[in-house]
């Protein structure tokens, strides 16, 4: 008899512990969550969270735990409010064979976990919409078209240069940029762009625009070809955007910096579900536009988008050299992240073919490293310069050439 009293009362004493230990986690876990929802170190956390898988593992683990704690909680308060408050009865329970009993245990148990779960789900509810916290939808939008309000126009050549023609016997030096939209000077004035701002820096020098919206390497290839006679460059800049590794990748243009307007039938009736939705959409739209700028989703795919690209700038380097003009290759990043950038595997391999190729090149990223993407942008949405990036990559790309 002494014995199992013995055996009743150690039981007693870890039902005691047990239960209290997931009491202060049941509590604090969500509360502490509750508490951190709205906070910039929270969207932090989240968002570092979110870049890599093994984190978003940990984090699922971090939940799993918590799930357990909050079960056990109420396993344990389950097993007490059945005992009617007595530690030694719900020991005697543990023990007791009858199926009835643990139907009952098991039963009771399970719906107030349920129940938990569902207290706490109107909780978050509550505080999401009470304190506006509204989930990561801006981050990567694509959205329509903006209109800058800019003069978009071109000369008779299709060049966006005031002029004509550049007479014959002009003595500046000739320096020709070109590139896509990041040269074109989408969203901005002429006058604004970094190539306009250029020929201002460099004594003695004509620059001209050669960017063409939306092309690639092998479009501005062709472009050089029909427009090298008449200009003759005695320097041509090639400037790089990420990109210009697009080849073969048409089709992840409606995934990248995109996250659905519509919101699931789901999302529209919770603002709970509707953040879980949206972070996800975030996340696999930054994932996206990663591999989209890596050149491709697949190993066939960046060899593919690869091999193109070198193959056209070396193509665009001997049709200068053709004209007796000198190449050089810059690299404009992109304007997100310049504190923890995400694609420097790809600037990387850029520098590696551009000394393979021996020839000069400017890599931005060096220049914009650290500094606030959003006050480089033309707008949250769209990752084109504005003036005051223009004005910055032209001040060094002004030091670059001068180098040379």
């Amino acid at each position: 008899m002494a014995t199992v009293k013995s055996q009743i009362s150690v039981g007693a004493k870890i039902t005691k512990s047990r239960l209290l230990t997931h009491s202060i986690l049941a509590i604090a876990l969500p509360l502490l969550l509750v508490s951190a929802i709205g906070t910039d170190a929270f969207e932090a956390l989240a968002v570092f969270t979110l870049s890599s898988t093994p984190l978003i593992w940990l984090a699922i683990f971090a939940i799993g735990t918590t799930a357990y704690c909050e079960s056990r909680f109420l396993v344990s308060l389950a097993q007490l409010v059945i005992a009617r408050g007595s530690p030694e009865r719900v020991n005697a329970i543990r023990c007791d064979p009858g199926r009835v009993q643990r139907a009952r245990h098991w039963k009771f148990a399970g719906a107030t976990v349920c129940l938990t779960f569902l207290v706490l789900f109107l909780i978050l509810e509550v505080v999401l919409r009470v304190f506006t916290i509204v989930p990561p939808e801006g981050k990567f939008p694509r959205g329509a078209a903006i209109d800058f309000s800019v003069d978009n126009s071109v000369n008779s050549t299709g060049l966006r240069e005031p002029w004509e023609t550049i007479a014959a016997d002009d003595p500046r030096r000739r320096i020709a940029v070109l590139g896509d939209s990041f040269v074109y000077g989408f969203g901005v004035e002429r006058e604004e762009t970094f190539t306009s701002l250029l020929e201002q820096l460099l004594p003695n020098a004509i620059t001209i625009n050669m960017g063409v919206s939306g092309s690639n390497p092998k479009e501005q290839y062709a472009a050089l070809l029909k427009w090298r006679e008449e200009i003759r460059p005695e320097v041509l800049v090639h400037v790089i955007y990420l990109n210009d590794l697009d080849f073969c990748l048409g089709y992840l243009l409606a995934g990248i910096h995109y996250i659905p307007r519509r919101d699931s039938w789901v999302a529209s009736q919770s603002k709970v579900f509707r953040y879980v939705e949206k972070t996800w959409q975030s996340r696999r739209a930054y994932t996206k536009t990663i591999e989209y700028f890596s050149g491709g989703e697949t190993a066939e795919q960046r060899k593919k988008s690869w091999d193109e690209f070198e193959k056209y700038v070396t193509l665009t380097k001997r049709a200068v050299e053709d004209v007796g003009g000198e190449y050089l290759l810059v690299i404009f990043p992109w304007l997100y992240e310049l504190d923890d950038y995400p694609l420097r595997h790809v600037h990387a391999r850029i520098q590696t073919f551009s000394r393979a190729l021996d020839v000069p090149m400017l890599d931005l990223l060096d220049t914009f490293e650290g500094m606030n993407g959003a006050a480089l942008r033309v707008d949250e949405v769209d990752s084109h310069p504005n003036p005051a990036a223009h004005r910055i990559a032209a001040d060094a790309l002004r030091d670059f050439i001068e180098e040379q």
